[in-house]
This record gives structure tokens, C-alpha cells and sequence, in this order.
């Protein structure tokens, strides 16, 4: 018996290990694999959002509070991280400088209805800080299902940390059939800022999740007719 370790040329399939054999003859043996519906890469699946909102064409509705005020700001970071996780437009804790001493600046969603969706829901979020030690600065990721307590998604922990965009999940299957909001805060002491705290891409999947969408998808090769040599970068149209 022969095992294979097979994985797909293009990306977005899981690898699989599949044993054939022992054999008593010739055999022709093909290999399914399964698309990776988390990472939903493969060509011909996509995610479906039961909210999404990557700030590129406004702010999202996204309302400032706090001290100071006006302190969040949405647009292109001009220091660190120098940029947003996805496209040109996300919001940030002082795009063009460190956060304010002394703040407690606070980033508040619409109330988003979930109405029709049912569990398991998961928000996902893109975010990056530079904060000082917890032990004086904060931040945090928090969320209120059906108008309720905030509960916190997130903290900053530990002692002052770079860290760049990283993508960020929390359970919040509680609020299917409702409502969900999610704020973002920062606090600091009197002395000592870094680049502060910036967010981008909040979304939220359901129970739909990566899916194949309406239409079709042919992969496959081409080669020259004459040599049967492949034919790399060939352009394949449908009318």
C-alpha cells in the first residue's frame, strides 16, 4: 500500500493523505479535495456577510465620543501602520501622529440588525496597535447584543507591544435574530503615547458563511496544438 500526500495547485484546497493499495492490478485512482471554507480562497467560492463594512466608500456610520474629542479618525494612516488592512480607508486613533495623553476616546458601530440570521454568528475584525504598557494605557474591542451590558472582545494586555494588522474573531451567535453594536476604546495617563489603536473590515458570518455563488467555473489547461507544449498565460473568454 502506498499512501499520497495530495494538495491542489491552486489555492484554497485542503491537503489530504489517501492510502491505495496493495493493488493486483492497474488502477486509476483520483483524489477529491475539499475546498478550505474558512480561508474560502478557492476559485469559485466566496464569502457571504450577514454584515460587512470596510470603510472605503464612507466611515461606515461609525460615531467618535469621548476625550478628546474627535481624537478617532477615519482615512489613510500617514505614520504606523502606514496603512489599512484592506484598501486605502479605515479608522485610527490620530491618523497622522501617537494617541493624546490623558484620553478616553471611544469608536461606536450602528446598531446592525441580525434579524433572519441564526447561529453560529462570528464578527471578524482587522486591527493594529501600538500601546503602552496596560499597567497605564488600554484598549479595547467590546460589543452589546440586543441593547445589552458591553462585554469585552478584546483587551490590551501585558506591556507595550507593535503589533501590525491582525485579524480578530469573537463568537456572537447570542445575538441571531436581534441586534449587535461594537465599540472600540482607548485610555491613557498623563504622560508616554505611542501610534495607538486603529480597526478596519468589521464583519460578521453566519451560519452561510464561504459558499459557491450562482454561475460556473471550468478549470483546466492549454496546450499548442501543434507540440502539445503548455501554453502558460493563455486567455480563455466567454461571451
Amino acid at each position: 500500500a502506498y499512501t499520497f500526500n495530495v494538495s491542489a495547485w491552486v489555492a484554497g484546497y485542503l491537503p489530504a493523505a489517501v492510502t491505495v493499495g496493495p493493488l493486483t492490478g492497474d488502477l486509476t485512482q483520483d483524489f477529491a479535495l475539499d475546498a478550505d471554507l474558512l480561508a474560502c480562497a478557492a476559485p469559485g467560492y466566496e464569502m457571504v456577510y450577514a454584515y460587512a463594512q470596510d470603510f472605503e466608500a464612507d466611515n461606515g456610520n461609525y460615531v467618535v465620543s469621548g476625550t478628546p474629542a474627535d481624537h478617532w479618525q477615519w482615512g489613510t494612516p500617514t505614520v504606523w501602520p502606514n496603512s489599512c488592512a484592506s484598501g486605502a480607508n479605515c479608522w485610527g486613533t490620530n491618523l497622522a501622529g501617537n494617541y493624546a495623553n490623558n484620553a478616553n476616546t471611544v469608536l461606536t458601530s450602528p446598531v446592525i440588525d441580525l434579524t433572519g440570521e441564526s447561529a453560529p454568528l462570528f464578527v471578524n475584525w482587522w486591527q493594529a496597535w501600538h500601546i503602552e504598557s496596560a499597567t497605564w494605557d488600554n484598549a479595547y474591542a467590546e460589543v452589546s447584543i440586543n441593547g445589552g451590558a458591553w462585554q469585552t472582545m478584546w483587551a490590551h494586555t501585558g506591556s507595550t507591544a507593535q503589533v501590525n494588522w491582525t485579524e480578530m474573531s469573537y463568537d456572537i451567535s447570542a445575538a441571531a435574530g436581534g441586534t449587535v453594536q461594537f465599540r472600540f476604546r482607548l485610555t491613557s495617563d498623563g504622560s508616554v503615547s505611542y501610534s495607538g489603536y486603529y480597526v478596519d473590515f468589521v464583519n460578521i458570518t453566519g451560519e452561510a458563511g464561504c459558499q459557491t455563488p450562482v454561475g460556473g467555473l471550468v478549470v483546466g489547461n492549454v496546450y499548442d496544438f501543434e507540440t502539445s507544449a503548455p501554453l502558460v498565460g493563455a486567455l480563455v473568454e466567454n461571451e
